[in-house]
């Protein structure tokens, strides 16, 4: 059923071509864009609902390599020579982190406004539908992978709001959870750099999914969820970020950072030399990147914000 629900598509698509570029940068754009979003929010609009929407992106990031890993499913052009998508990935496919990731931020931001604004929840439902049906229009993932996908990040995201609330109203446990939280993304890292994979060539002696490869995304997620961690320890403990009460610093510094986020993003996308390789290199890499992300811009905007009063007081 899923092989033919795709090829369907396949026949809509290839008498639609034209949306075919609009869904893949749609797609693409999410990657890069929400965490930005994301970070703005955080910065600018309110602390927790960024904190929680930043969460839920890096958990489940870390679900969705988890079970791509272990599961190592073939895409579903590899399974039937028939599909035949635009453009290949080289990654397994099950589940979608294109999906996953739209779910965990969409889902946030439309939980935060579903008492206020629930337009823009209904709007948030939509585009992580316009995703998921995007990723089968396109070629390069079947309906499980999009369903369990959304259901894998639905529980993820309980799992951060539970993990929140608790340690806000048991601040003593602040520390030992980042530090589990940490000991868990190391562990998925060593789990999956050490475990088998498929080492199944095409008919060009090429390997369908190259290990490396995929081990490459590990590292890059494991860098942002540490500088993450590191970043909120940070805040907690020295910085206690407070949203600027000076409306031009507020805007005007969450829109500089949401910027430098979405902007380091793509840049980090298309870089193919680090120091140190690829796999440390990116942890590395991806590590500064999110802490100044999560630290050092909130640190600048707290000087900022307390120089300008000052300077209003005087």
């Amino acid at each position: 059923m899923d092989i033919e629900y795709l090829l369907f598509l396949q026949s809509v698509r290839e008498k639609t071509a034209w949306l075919i570029p609009v869904f893949s940068k749609f797609c693409d754009l999410n990657v890069v864009l929400l965490p930005a979003v994301c970070l703005f929010l955080y910065l600018s609009i309110d602390k927790r609902a960024g904190f929680l929407s930043l969460f839920c992106f890096n958990v489940s990031e870390i679900a969705n390599l988890l079970v791509k890993n272990i599961c190592c499913v073939y895409r579903p052009y590899i399974k039937d020579t028939r599909l035949n998508p635009p453009a290949k990935s080289t990654s397994y496919s099950f589940p979608s982190g294109h999906t996953m990731y739209a779910t965990s931020m969409y889902g946030a931001i439309g939980a935060w406004q579903q008492k206020h604004h629930k337009w823009i929840t209904a709007l948030c439902i939509f585009l992580i539908l316009v995703t998921g049906f995007a990723r089968n229009y396109l070629g390069v993932h079947t309906p499980q992978d999009v369903i369990v996908s959304v259901v894998l990040t639905l529980l993820c995201m309980l799992l951060c709001v539970k993990l929140a609330d608790h340690i806000e109203q048991h601040p003593e446990k602040r520390m030992p959870a980042v530090l589990t939280g940490a000991v868990v993304g190391i562990a998925v890292l060593v789990s999956l750099c050490l475990k088998p994979y498929p080492m199944d060539y095409d008919a060009d002696g090429k390997l369908l999914v190259d290990p490396y490869k995929t081990q490459t995304e590990v590292f890059q997620c494991i860098g942002k969820w540490l500088g993450f961690l590191a970043g909120f320890v940070l805040d907690s403990l020295v910085i206690r970020y407070e949203i600027p009460e000076s409306k031009p610093v507020r805007y005007i510094g969450g829109t500089i950072g949401g910027l430098l986020c979405f902007i380091g993003a793509i840049v980090l996308r298309k870089i193919k030399t680090l120091p140190l390789g690829a796999h440390w290199g990116g942890l590395l890499v991806y590590f500064i990147f999110w802490f100044i992300m999560i630290a050092v811009i909130p640190l600048i905007l707290q000087k900022i914000s307390e120089r300008t009063r000052h300077t209003s007081h005087t």
